[in-house]
């Protein structure tokens, strides 16, 4: 039973690890204007985590620049189930309505 545990602990630490990763990769490729690589990376989290708010973020604002509206608002509807009071995401969103 232990042992188990022990197992299950590490395989955690080491997912939550490879996440961190991914995260920082998300970052350095938005900031870089990398948006195929953001897009891979963003949908690479929301596999893992559906309601991420950088994830989601990200994949709207791929979604924004390529007009595909429907979709940038169910991403931005995303993000604000983990952040209801995000303004940006707020104005995004009506934007996306708008279009």
């Amino acid at each position: 039973m232990r042992m188990t545990l022990c197992i299950a602990a590490a395989v955690a630490v080491f997912a939550s690890c490879v996440l961190a990763d991914i995260y920082d990769d998300l970052d350095d490729a938005l900031e870089s204007g990398e948006m195929e690589t953001a897009v891979r990376l963003a949908s690479k989290i929301v596999k893992k985590t559906p309601d991420d708010y950088d994830a989601n973020f990200a994949l709207a604002l791929d979604c924004e620049a390529k007009e595909k509206f429907k979709e940038m608002a169910e991403h931005l509807k995303r993000c604000l189930r983990e952040r209801p009071d995000a303004t940006d995401a707020l104005n995004n969103l009506a934007m996306a309505y708008l279009n």
